[in-house]
């Protein structure tokens, strides 16, 4: 065991004054729940079920409802495109074909890539 002087009365006094404050915070909180104990029980049914001012309430299993609802649309509407993808051929119509110079033509060759043509 340590004795008194090992620990030192600092210490001891810090430890007393910690245990002084959270008696006190305990206090604190003790006596807001014993001012208001239907209150906290109303705040938290204003949270759980109607939102008040006009504010949405947190629902995670609606929130999850509307996401699955929203994944399944986006799935019909990637299918209705990969089906057209698939159906075969896809018609395009060029409506503007950009003037090209005879430097870019020189420089990126009748290809367009970029890369300039070596002789």
């Amino acid at each position: 065991m340590l004795s008194r002087r090992a620990i030192g009365t600092h210490g001891v006094r810090f430890s007393n004054g910690a245990l002084i404050a959270v008696a006190v915070m305990l206090g604190v909180v003790a006596l807001q729940n014993a001012a208001d104990p239907l209150g906290s029980v109303a705040a938290a049914d204003n949270r759980a079920g109607g939102a008040p001012d006009g504010l949405m309430a947190f629902n995670a299993a609606d929130q999850r409802v509307r996401m699955i609802a929203a994944l399944q649309k986006i799935e019909t509407r990637l299918a209705a495109i990969e089906g057209k993808f698939n159906a075969g051929p896809l018609p395009v119509k060029v409506v503007e074909i950009p003037q090209s110079t005879s430097s870019q033509t020189r420089a990126t060759g009748s290809g367009g890539s970029g890369e300039a043509n070596t002789p």
